[in-house]
């Protein structure tokens, strides 16, 4: 089986982080989860403030946040429109500065379509919702079950935790490659929490 890794913001501490929804945007939860928005999705960028709670002011090709979106800069999409095997809508965004100010940019919530069910239960370590039984609320080490996994794509959310994004080897390369900033790439099987 080819190697995997989960897609995230690395840690940095004088990046900016994300952690309030837009309030006049109700299905904005969706790109969280791999459901297409198409056209629901308002006709100009949404305003995302950074928070002034934790983090810093710096942005990176992938944006820290805490509200389960895959937040991506220009290069990061121009990375993934080139190679990715699966669909991805790029939802404009702008990140709005401490100042209430338009930040750098632009930028993209990358909302990676559709699910696949691969985990092997047997061997990952995670705690199963109570509210929603077959769904994670916690990942602490992700093993694939390789008879699961659609080796046509390369990259791809879990169906029992979908904010969890996995790329292949492949695709880890071309972003490692691009000199994104802000990229943490994590070999399965590693202990974390997710």
């Amino acid at each position: 089986m080819s190697h995997y890794f989960v897609l995230s913001a690395g840690a940095h501490p004088d990046g900016c982080v994300l952690d309030q929804h837009p309030s006049y945007f109700e299905h904005i939860w969706q790109a969280t989860e791999g459901i297409p928005l198409g056209n629901r999705f308002p006709p100009h960028p949404l305003g995302l403030p950074m928070s002034r709670r934790m983090g810093g002011k710096a942005t990176f090709d992938i944006v820290t946040n805490t509200l389960g979106y895959l937040i991506v800069s220009e290069r990061i999409r121009d990375v993934l429109e080139r190679h990715a095997t699966t669909a991805i809508e790029f939802l404009p965004i702008e990140l709005i500065n401490h100042k209430g100010r338009r930040d750098t940019g632009p930028f993209f919530i990358a909302n990676i379509l559709g699910q696949i069910d691969c985990v092997h239960l047997g061997e990952s370590v995670y705690e199963e919702s109570a509210l929603a039984p077959g769904e994670f609320t916690e990942l602490t080490r992700l093993v694939l079950d390789a008879s699961r996994v659609d080796t046509a794509r390369n990259i791809f959310r879990i169906s029992r935790l979908p904010r969890v994004i996995l790329v292949r080897e492949d695709l880890a390369t071309r972003l490692k490659e691009s000199g994104a900033t802000g990229l943490a790439l994590i070999p399965l099987e590693s202990e974390v929490s997710l």
